[in-house]
C-alpha cells in the first residue's frame, strides 16, 4: 500500500512552530508523507528534510512592525506565495490530506488545488482571530470585528474538518460557527521534556521563570514591581526570562526604570528542542496573562511545559486553566497585590508545593503528549 500524502501550509517558522512540528512528526511517524509550507526567518534554506518531514519555505519573514497594516500585508503576502508553493506541488503530488493553521484561518483556501484533486481539508484554528485582534488593537464592535467573524465563518465552512487546541475553546468556536472540532492539546512532547529532569536550583536564589514570546497581554510587567518587595530586606528572588517578541524591550526598561533589573536576567528565546536544560533549574514557572477575552481561553503552552517538569505555576483564574487545573493542583492569583505573599508563600512551604507540582502532574498526563499524537493520528485517518 503508498503511503499517504500530507500538505501543510503555516505562517510561522516551522522549527520553532512547536505545535506544527508535533503534529508532522507524529503523522511522519505514522507513515505518512509530510510536506510543510512556511516562513523563512531570513538566513534559512529555500528547502530541507527535518526529521523526515519536507519544509518548502517562501521567501517572506514576519514584520517588525506590529500594526493593523503590517498584519495585512504580511498575511496577504504568504497567502499568494504558499497558495502558488501550495499550487506547484499538488500538481506534482496527488495529496490525501491538506492542513491550514491558522493565523489567518483563509490559509485554507491555499488547498484549492488540493481539494479538487481530492485531498480533505483540516483547518488547525491554533487561536480565536476576533478575540486575538479585538485584544490586540483594542477593537470595539465594528465593521472590523464582522469582517473578522465572516473570515472565520467562510474558513470553517470551506474545511472539511476543524481542530483546535483546547476544550473551552472548542465550545466557543462551536457555538459561534455551528461546526464540531477536534482538540489536540499543545502539550509537550515528554520525550523532549522530562519530569525527572528538574533538578535544584544551583544557587542560593529562588528562581522565578518565564519564557516564550513577550507581549503585552503575557503581563511579564506585572511581576517587576514585585520583585522589589519581594527582596527588600533579602535579595532572594531572581527572575530569569527567556524569550523574544514586540514587548521583550519595554519590558526590559520598565526593569531599569524602576530600578529592579538587578533581580532581573534578560536572555533571548531558545529552541524548543533545547527547552528541557533551561527549565530544570527554575523554582517556580510564571504565567502572568492579563485576563480577558483572549487569554480567558488559552491553556499556556508555558504552564504546561512547567509542569510536565515537575515546576509548580503561579497563574490567573482563566476559564480555560480553570477547566484542567484546581487550587490543590496550581497556585492561582485573583489580583497583583497578592503576588508577594502569595511567591513568598510558595517558597517557604516546599512541600505543599511539591504536593501541588505532583498534582498538577497527575492531571496534565491525561492530556499528555503521548496519548494525544494517537488521538490526533486517528483523527487524520479516519477523515
Amino acid at each position: 500500500m503508498s503511503k499517504k500524502h500530507i500538505l501543510m501550509v503555516v505562517h510561522s517558522y516551522y522549527l520553532d512552530d512547536t505545535r506544527v512540528r508535533r503534529e508532522a512528526e507524529a503523522l511522519i511517524d505514522a507513515g505518512f508523507l509530510v510536506d510543510v509550507i512556511c516562513l523563512n526567518e531570513g538566513d534559512e534554506v529555500g528547502f530541507e528534510e527535518y526529521n523526515g518531514v519536507r519544509i518548502h519555505r517562501c521567501n517572506i519573514g514576519r514584520s517588525t512592525k506590529r500594526t493593523k497594516v503590517s498584519y495585512i500585508s504580511e498575511y496577504v503576502s504568504f497567502f499568494f506565495k504558499s497558495f502558488f508553493k501550495s499550487t506547484k506541488l499538488s500538481f506534482k503530488v496527488k495529496y490525501d490530506v491538506f492542513f491550514a493553521h491558522n493565523m489567518p484561518n483563509f490559509l485554507i483556501f491555499t488547498g484549492i488545488l488540493a481539494k479538487i484533486r481530492g485531498a480533505k481539508l483540516i483547518l488547525d484554528m491554533h487561536d480565536s482571530m476576533p478575540e486575538l485582534y479585538e485584544n490586540l488593537f483594542g477593537l470595539q464592535e465594528g465593521p472590523l470585528l464582522k469582517l473578522l467573524r465572516f473570515e472565520e465563518r467562510i474558513s470553517v465552512k470551506f474545511a472539511s474538518r476543524c481542530m483546535t487546541a483546547n476544550l473551552p475553546i472548542a465550545d466557543i468556536l462551536e457555538e459561534r460557527n455551528k461546526a464540531k472540532f477536534f482538540v489536540t492539546h499543545n502539550t509537550p512532547d515528554l520525550s523532549v521534556l522530562s519530569f525527572s529532569e528538574r533538578t535544584n536550583s544551583t544557587n542560593d536564589k529562588f528562581k522565578l521563570f518565564h519564557h516564550g514570546n513577550i507581549h503585552q497581554r503575557y503581563g511579564l510587567d506585572r511581576i517587576l514591581p514585585v520583585l522589589q518587595t519581594l527582596n527588600d530586606e533579602e535579595m532572594i528572588y531572581q527572575l530569569e526570562v527567556h524569550g523574544r517578541g514586540p514587548w521583550y524591550d519595554t519590558v526590559r526598561n520598565i526593569a531599569q526604570n524602576i530600578s529592579v533589573n538587578e533581580h532581573c536576567n534578560f536572555y533571548p528565546g531558545f529552541k524548543p528542542q533545547d527547552i528541557a536544560s533551561y527549565l530544570a533549574k527554575a523554582d517556580l514557572g510564571l504565567v502572568l496573562n492579563h485576563k480577558n477575552d483572549l487569554t480567558d481561553l488559552l491553556l499556556p503552552v508555558k504552564m504546561l511545559e512547567y509542569i510536565s517538569c515537575g515546576i509548580p505555576v503561579l497563574c490567573p483564574r482563566t476559564k480555560a486553566i480553570e477547566h484542567y487545573f484546581d487550587d490543590n493542583s496550581v497556585y492561582f492569583f485573583d489580583s497583583d497585590a497578592e503576588l508577594a505573599d502569595l511567591i513568598d508563600s510558595i517558597r517557604l512551604n516546599p512541600n505543599e508545593t511539591n504536593k501541588r507540582a505532583a498534582k498538577a502532574f497527575v492531571i496534565y498526563q491525561s492530556i499528555a503528549w503521548e496519548q494525544e499524537k494517537l488521538n490526533f493520528v486517528e483523527f487524520v485517518k479516519t477523515i
